[in-house]
């Protein structure tokens, strides 16, 4: 996005390059640090060894949880809320993400103690059990009747899954219905599915999800059915890594009471300000349209499938900013700051999954071919999965490794019908 990018140092401007390297630390626009989050982050930053991003990533989603439905905006007949599907990934089990967490928690608890208690959960496993945390109740129950179930009147959810590779794993079982219930949870729409012997259904749900996950657990999980049934492409990815060493544990914030007054003041301003959905206004608006069509232009492969939502999550940023500024409306500082987040996202995906396809099947060919330099007709990559893999299969794999320049197709002449074989492309050829 052009505009966000001119915001940038010349220092931090390799990190939303496409062909940054591996090694390249990524950082995210400064843009991306004001109000109440900003403030957040710059105090307990120095003092904890948490990622400044993994510090952000959960402020957001705990102010969107919390908040409920009361900011909204309106986008082509679907209503959007704060609520967020947060992914912080990084490279091992120790990056501090659960600190993060834990730093975050503190300062909403102090802020709402019984939101953080009674709302802040753990441990997806069903969809049918996600539904039951956030259930209506039996209209025809009796309320005076001992076991009658009146259901859940506070519909806010805030999912927090330190082994995010455990629910992904779990919705591959045939049956599984959390993938589904998920998706409609963060469309906002009514939860409900069909079992005969728990019916339950959920309206007005406000569920928000935050993940923690290591980069190889979780390219192995997150395969190409949760790619294109639009699950994946909901979350904000961002990857995160340990900032600092402290052999003595960190400090407590100095102003402690001032970012838990900024919580308090803009939740209980929210009822208040937010009467009707809002819009941006007119600054906003023409950034907005210099933006839209990059962020609502698909990209290829499977990393495009992961960020095809861009224009909604950076909405739903945006939004999110407003609400903590207590503002009528977007403005050009909170699209920007969703903007900054959005960019650091997309190299997020980008140094997460790197040319990972997201088919078992292709990645299997991929191997084979590292060993085959000089390729591998179709008998003997279908001869690889023991004639186990459908034709359609097969030809959806290759194609998606040709997609990522990571193969190409060549076809042979012989004296017989033309020899079709299937070669790895070496990185520097590949574009």
């Amino acid at each position: 996005m052009t505009q966000t990018l001119k915001q940038v140092t010349q220092e931090q401007a390799f990190a939303y390059a496409p062909e940054a390297s591996e090694d390249q630390a990524l950082v995210m626009a400064p843009d991306a640090y004001i109000g109440p989050a900003g403030r957040f982050v710059e105090a307990l930053a120095p003092i904890t060894e948490a990622d400044r991003v993994a510090l952000l990533g959960h402020y957001l989603a705990y102010f969107g949880s919390i908040i409920g439905r009361s900011a909204a905006i309106l986008v082509e007949g679907h209503m959007h809320y704060c609520n967020l599907f947060v992914g912080l990934i990084g490279e091992s089990a120790v990056g501090r993400k659960g600190t993060a967490r834990r730093r975050t928690e503190q300062v909403f608890k102090e802020a709402f103690p019984d939101f953080i208690s009674t709302n802040v959960v753990s441990g997806l496993h069903s969809g049918e059990g996600l539904i039951y945390r956030v259930r209506d109740g039996d209209p025809q129950a009796d309320p005076d009747k001992k076991g009658a179930d009146l259901g859940v009147t506070d519909k806010r959810l805030l999912v927090v899954e330190e082994e995010f590779s455990s629910p992904l794993r779990r919705m591959k079982l045939q049956g599984n219905t959390l993938s589904s219930t998920l998706r409609s949870a963060w469309d906002g729409d009514t939860l409900q599915t069909i079992v005969k012997n728990d019916p339950n259904i959920a309206t007005g749900a406000h569920i928000s999800v935050v993940g923690h996950g290591v980069r190889d657990e979780i390219v192995e999980e997150l395969d190409q059915v949760a790619a294109r049934n639009g699950l994946a492409n909901r979350f904000l990815w961002l990857w995160s890594e340990r900032a600092r060493f402290l052999p003595r544990g960190g400090s407590e914030p100095a102003n402690m009471s001032d970012l838990v007054a900024d919580i308090q003041h803009a939740v209980s301003r929210a009822e208040v300000t937010y009467t009707s959905p809002i819009d941006f206004d007119d600054q906003a608006l023409t950034l907005w349209n210099d933006v839209y069509v990059d962020l609502s232009t698909g990209r290829p492969g499977f990393i495009g499938r992961l960020t095809s939502r861009a224009e909604a999550i950076t909405t739903r940023l945006a939004l999110i900013y407003a609400a903590l500024d207590n503002s009528l409306a977007i403005e050009e500082r909170h699209l920007m700051a969703a903007l900054a987040i959005w960019d650091y996202s997309l190299e997020s995906v980008r140094k997460i999954f790197g040319d990972s396809t997201g088919n078992r099947f292709a990645e299997k060919i991929a191997i084979a071919l590292n060993g085959n330099p000089e390729g591998l007709d179709l008998t003997a990559i279908n001869r690889l999965f023991s004639g186990h893999a459908k034709p359609k299969e097969l030809k959806e794999a290759i194609n998606d490794l040709v997609t990522a320049g990571r193969a190409e197709i060549i076809t042979e002449q012989t004296e017989g019908p033309d020899r079709t074989v299937v070669r790895r492309v070496h990185a520097d050829q590949a574009k």
